[in-house]
């Protein structure tokens, strides 16, 4: 439905479609008119993408049961539904650039959500601790979302492979991790408010990629740092208060690309950097030169 001139849908238009189990609409923005609202979508509906949703919530009748694939970037939306949902056959949660939305609802019972993507999503300030029961979910991405402020614990997530927090500008501290994380491999964290990381962040086992680049507010890595094993991929650009870089205790084996920033000769009074025994390290910053007091 993606060529469609301007149409009106009565409140009970979608009721009446018993038997759809797809609905896509691409590009509706202002060209699919809800002036009544919508009453409710077709009831065994699996896969509902619609691009520039206009109304403020999903219709309160709408049972999402049988909802596998909830797409709805550029949505009007401030919060997706009330109440409680049995969410039981949801697996991806799509809200890209859905800027007037300030929360998402309670996740519990989706027990098989696998990917959220809600980037850009400028007003959302809260997310759901049942974010941290989710054994399926893979993927977070959270780009962009300027009023987060904070995040609920999330380390029984134990299938999470990739974490997308860049641009969080307001986000200005990272859980604790409780427990050992097995999957999560890439964690971004670019452009955030962070000042320090967690010494529980060695419990990232297999994180293999760590992007804390433009982290201006950035003081200091734990000293557990060097227990990341499974890094290879390291970013540190322009993290102008960098005071303090951890001693590498041990050997990470896997540390290929260390990125300091090209501003590492501002810090004049760094006096040790051990990069002791990485032994496949290719390079490092041409104006390393310039760390008088190293």
């Amino acid at each position: 439905m993606s060529k469609l001139p301007k149409l009106e849908l009565e409140p009970t238009a979608m009721m009446k479609m018993r038997k759809l189990r797809i609905l896509k609409f691409y590009h509706s923005c202002g060209r699919i008119l809800l002036f009544k609202g919508l009453l409710s979508f077709p009831e065994e509906l699996r896969y509902l993408h619609w691009e520039g949703y206009p109304l403020r919530s999903l219709p309160t009748k709408f049972d999402l049961r049988y909802l596998v694939e909830l797409d709805m970037r550029e949505s009007h939306l401030e919060q997706v539904w009330e109440g409680q949902q049995d969410l039981v056959n949801l697996k991806v949660i799509i809200l890209d650039y859905s800027r007037n939305l300030v929360r998402i609802p309670d996740l519990s019972s989706a027990t098989n959500l696998e990917e959220i993507n809600l980037s850009d999503c400028s007003n959302l300030r809260d997310l759901p601790s049942s974010l941290q029961h989710l054994e399926k979910l893979t993927l977070l991405n959270f780009r962009n979302c300027e009023n987060l402020r904070s995040l609920p614990s999330f380390y029984k997530a134990t299938s999470l492979t990739n974490l997308d927090l860049r641009g969080c500008s307001n986000l200005c501290s990272f859980p604790e991790i409780m427990g050992t994380m097995e999957s999560l491999r890439h964690l971004d964290l670019s452009g955030t408010a962070l000042k320090e990381l967690p010494s529980s962040i060695e419990n990232l086992i297999s994180l293999d990629c760590l992007s804390l680049n433009y982290c201006e507010n950035l003081i200091g890595l734990p000293d557990s740092f060097y227990k990341l094993k499974s890094l290879e991929t390291f970013y540190l650009h322009s993290c102008l208060r960098l005071e303090i870089f951890p001693k590498v205790m041990d050997t990470m084996e896997e540390l290929y690309k260390l990125e300091l920033p090209f501003s590492i000769d501002n810090l004049i009074g760094l006096e040790y950097l051990s990069l002791h025994d990485c032994e496949i390290l290719v390079c490092l910053p041409d104006s390393f030169y310039k760390s008088k007091s190293l």
